[in-house]
């Protein structure tokens, strides 16, 4: 909502808790009015004002759900989501919350018996049926399914959605006294809430964890070079509550910290980290701002790898490749392929077809030359695109032709390669990088590290680490190429 919506659309809205691992003590992002620095924007010279949309919810019609939609009865105003994951010994069952509707959304992990006290379970088949089309694009396995719940609420009356976690519980049960969540019907007094402070410009980022009592710990994403700051903030401005549509709580136990804090802090091996953040610390607000392009950001680096989740790369082989040219997977027979699309009968691939002929059509000529030199007409080439490297001359290329490409709503897995064969022919790619690469798919539940991992290998896929223990695991096999990171276990 824009800062001048009308009070009927702010009625209208469905207000998101983003709350993943909640306790006491929480965070509130703005996104309508107040401040006017961004409290994530590294670069204090593109400081320009993001324009909202004007949208008058009172004359957004709902969509019905369809006859074949499941669990036709179930409709509430309070949801709270999660994924169904299977369940461990040790992890206490996500109770119900007075008032709430839990929703369980499955993926193609989820065992077939699964079932959660008090709560109702979407399966894969349930999310098929819903009728939305953005479902047939989500992935099968992960957190992504959530989407699929999300549009469900919503449908069936969803005011506010609280995106949970099955393995956490709120502190005393109570979303209400730890979340502000009577967002529509403002009663009696406005509450006051901190903010951080955004009189330096030059203050683009923040690190939460210190004001609730944790300054040696920093969360992920936070800039390796703010994770020094740990002094305490000498003044807060403050902001009227009731405005604050997506809130944040933190963690006790593991909260959400980068792979450089497990490097960092040794622990005994069956030791667990228990971080505990102060829950009088008061609620504390981050101002309204703008986010700044990654390539912007690392004005000194070479390049830049892009890992998707489960992606290990073995750096140490990579050291010799040539960085100033492109890497991707164009020899990996299972990562990179070629689809026709004549008589070819998905219809996903048809469209997505279409779109690319379009985006390539509106490129400048040379890359148009590229591409057409390298793709065979009626084809597309699909990359899973794991993983890739973009050399930083490239950089503009790819930026530019990323706005090329508009709204058009091509597959990371068709868009990847499409642009890597427009800038630069597979002749020119390195060929000393990625080419040895471990890329298994559909492996066995009891599938191990040790199993597929090899230090000879440019990366390898998938290694999935779940808890602190497959850390662990995943440091001891990678500690056969690079020794030193045996110090750190």
């Amino acid at each position: 909502m824009p800062p001048h919506a009308s009070p009927t659309s702010c009625r209208r809205s469905v207000y998101l808790l983003l709350a993943v691992l909640a306790v006491a003590p929480f965070l509130l992002f703005l996104l309508y009015g107040g401040a006017s620095q961004s409290a994530l924007c590294r670069s204090a010279h593109v400081a320009r004002r993001i324009t909202y949309p004007s949208v008058l919810w009172s004359r957004v019609p709902p969509i019905p759900g369809l006859p074949s939609s499941p669990l036709p009865d179930l409709r509430a105003s309070h949801w709270i989501i999660f994924s169904a994951s299977p369940h461990h010994a040790r992890h206490r069952p996500l109770a119900a919350v007075p008032g709430w509707q839990l929703l369980a959304v499955a993926d193609e992990a989820t065992p077939p018996d699964w079932s959660h006290p008090g709560a109702a379970l979407l399966t894969l088949v349930d999310q098929a049926r819903l009728g939305f089309r953005s479902v047939a694009f989500l992935p099968d396995r992960g957190h992504a399914r959530k989407v699929a719940a999300y549009l469900f609420a919503v449908q069936r009356g969803a005011r506010v959605v609280y995106d949970a976690d099955a393995r956490n519980a709120v502190a005393d049960n109570n979303l209400t006294r730890h979340f502000d969540v009577d967002l529509e019907q403002r009663q009696g007094e406005v509450s006051v809430l901190l903010q951080y402070s955004h009189a330096d410009p030059n203050r683009t980022v923040v690190n939460p964890y210190v004001h609730f009592g944790q300054p040696s710990v920093w969360p992920r994403g936070l800039p390796l070079d703010k994770a020094g700051e740990v002094g305490t903030e000498e003044f807060y401005t403050e902001v009227f509550g009731g405005a604050q549509f997506i809130q944040q709580g933190l963690c006790n136990g593991l909260p959400d910290v980068d792979a450089v804090f497990y490097f960092t802090r040794k622990s005994l091996e069956m030791e667990a980290f228990d971080v505990r953040f102060d829950a009088d610390a008061p609620k504390v607000a981050l101002p309204q701002g703008l986010m700044a392009p990654v390539f912007d950001r690392f004005a000194g680096a070479e390049g830049f790898v892009f890992l998707q989740d489960h992606m290990v790369l073995n750096y140490w082989n990579l050291l010799d490749a040539d960085k100033s040219k492109l890497w991707i997977t164009n020899k990996v027979k299972d990562s990179w392929s070629g689809v026709p699309l004549r008589r070819n009968n998905i219809e996903w691939f048809r469209n997505q077809g279409d779109m690319v002929k379009k985006a390539v059509g509106s490129f400048p000529f040379r890359y148009q030359d590229n591409y057409k030199r390298s793709v065979a007409e009626d084809t597309i080439i699909h990359c899973s695109s794991e993983i890739f490297y973009v050399p930083r001359q490239y950089t503009g290329h790819f930026s530019n032709l990323v706005k090329v490409i508009g709204n058009l709503d091509i597959h990371h897995t068709v868009a990847v390669p499409m642009l890597f064969l427009a800038m630069d022919l597979p002749s020119n790619f390195e060929p000393r990088a990625l080419g040895k690469l471990v890329y298994m798919t559909n492996l066995p539940s009891n599938t191990t590290f040790s199993t597929i991992y090899t230090a000879e290998a440019h990366a390898v896929y998938p290694m999935k680490v779940q808890n602190e223990m497959d850390f662990v695991s995943l440091i001891r096999v990678m500690a056969s190429g690079d020794p030193f990171l045996t110090e750190l276990i």
